[in-house]
């Protein structure tokens, strides 16, 4: 996972992708497929794009439904 350091900046870190996520997710509900389709390119890889999703799993900030299989913005 990659933190804001010496050799990241914000923007370049997972932390920096935050916004990005959280607009398209606030909108409505979408599969972690439709999301990585909209998001990939402000991805170098796939597990980066994980990474952002596990971190704000872990904030609280989304969820996870498994009926409809689609990432929900938690308030």
């Amino acid at each position: 996972m990659k933190l804001p350091n010496k050799l990241f900046t914000t923007y370049e870190s997972c932390i920096g992708a935050f916004p990005i996520i959280l607009k398209i997710i606030k909108e409505n509900p979408v599969t972690i497929f439709i999301l990585y389709e909209k998001t990939q390119y402000h991805f170098p890889s796939v597990t980066d794009f994980i990474d952002t999703l596990d971190s704000l799993f872990y904030l609280g900030k989304i969820e996870f439904n498994k009926d409809t299989k689609e990432l929900t913005y938690v308030d």
